[in-house]
């Protein structure tokens, strides 16, 4: 059985792994809208992954 924090460290994990996947397409291609998804995709993706990881570590025990 997981627990609370497993589940939020799972799910921010899925999230900064969907953004790196995101850039690795974005990445791909030398266009310029290539650029906007890397902006307006990935990069949330990725950082909204990385606050949730933060988040969690920091409100574990309430």
């Amino acid at each position: 059985m997981q627990t609370d924090v497993e589940k939020k460290i799972k799910w921010a994990a899925l999230l900064v792994l969907a953004g790196l996947a995101c850039m690795l397409l974005s990445f791909t291609k030398v266009h310029p809208l290539a650029f906007v998804a890397f902006l307006t995709i990935a990069c949330p993706l990725t950082l909204a992954g990385v606050v949730l990881f933060l988040w969690t570590l920091l409100h574990k025990d309430a």
